[in-house]
């Protein structure tokens, strides 16, 4: 069984460990300790925590409903139930299909995120962005007093449809035809976020033309930025999912082999990953390398050399702004004749100088 689904006629029991951290989610607490498992009529998880902690978007998403005084999420239940804070997320699974996280017990939302009408095209969140705070538990005064303040947190499995009902409590076997409550826990144990690959040119050097001569090298830097939502690796290769590398390619982004390629690269096609082992989103990777101009080259010409970020699972990534170095080919009889420094025999020189 994948994950607990309480649209089967069939509960099951599924275990789990305290502190456990889902691979692709960001945890919405920062320590994970369940107070009350979902099971029979409580469809969600309670997280021990204490008020004005804060609480984080799992995934990407988008703000589709916020409540103020949502009945029983200020503490208490059945007649003691005192109103507070909730809101709802949906995000998106790997499979592209969708799904929405409840977070409930909550206090301190920002103001562009208290979305009073429900909608799928809110303000957007970024995965581990602070969304919420814990709210104070508070029971009614008549009552006696109940649980420790905690982060109620639900799944809700639907790729179209908002739960309009049974945020926190309800019939064990409550089903609805686009969707239904699941285990959050394990759904995020057994699941994984849409991945986005994309990137924005940072900087370069060289950033003006480049003075080279036939056969010399130069060295080179390009620094895109992470603009998804998943770590890039340098290492590993092309077999690492999250791998990534600087790759040749033409103006119109279709790889090719290199004018510049120098025998340190992987190959004509494949320049260099990056120097830093992991760049998260919002960081930059730098990309250095030295590139040689072939032997052959005309003086007097210039050469428009494109770079573009590869990932092992994205791909060539689409928005990497045409980066280019322009290399000028410098004549020999411009450049003051020291063979030495030059690296070249007599012969080779008088080819070109004159």
């Amino acid at each position: 069984m994948k994950y607990l689904n309480l649209c089967l006629s069939v509960i099951a029991v599924v275990l789990w460990q305290t502190n456990t951290y889902a691979t692709g989610f960001s945890n919405p607490l920062n320590s994970m300790e369940v107070a009350q498992s979902f099971v029979g009529t409580h469809i969600g998880t309670d997280l021990d925590a204490t008020a004005e902690t804060a609480i984080f978007a799992i995934t990407d998403g988008q703000v589709c409903y916020y409540k103020a005084d949502a009945a029983g999420y200020g503490g208490g239940s059945g007649s003691c139930a005192v109103d507070g804070e909730v809101i709802f997320i949906r995000h998106r699974k790997a499979d592209g299909n969708y799904f929405i996280a409840q977070y409930g017990h909550i206090q301190n939302v920002p103001q562009n995120y208290q979305v009073t009408t429900f909608t799928f095209n809110g303000p957007l969140v970024n995965q581990g962005e602070q969304i919420a705070e814990v709210g104070i538990y508070e029971p009614h005064r008549d009552c006696t007093p109940g649980r420790d303040d905690h982060l109620h947190f639900g799944i809700w499995n639907s790729n179209n449809q908002i739960p309009m009902s049974n945020w926190g409590y309800g019939n064990a076997y409550y089903t609805n035809p686009e969707g239904c409550w699941v285990d959050p826990m394990v759904f995020l144990q057994n699941e994984s976020p849409y991945v986005v690959y994309t990137t924005s040119w940072h900087t370069q050097n060289p950033n003006t033309v480049v003075p080279l001569y036939p056969g010399q090298t130069g060295s080179f830097t390009v620094s895109y930025t992470n603009t998804g939502n998943t770590d890039w690796k340098n290492s590993g290769g092309v077999s690492n999912p999250d791998y990534i590398e600087l790759r040749s390619c033409n103006s119109s982004g279709s790889v090719v082999n290199s004018w510049l390629y120098y025998s340190n690269w992987i190959n004509a096609q494949r320049v260099v990953a990056p120097n830093a082992s992991n760049v998260a989103p919002g960081q930059n990777a730098w990309f250095v390398f030295t590139g040689k101009v072939p032997s052959s080259a005309t003086p007097g010409t210039s050469q428009n050399v494109y770079f573009r970020p590869y990932h092992a699972t994205g791909g060539l990534i689409n928005s990497w702004g045409g980066m280019h170095f322009t290399v000028y080919v410098v004549p020999y009889y411009n450049i003051q004749p020291n063979l030495q420094a030059l690296n070249m025999n007599s012969a080779l020189w008088q080819t070109y100088y004159v």
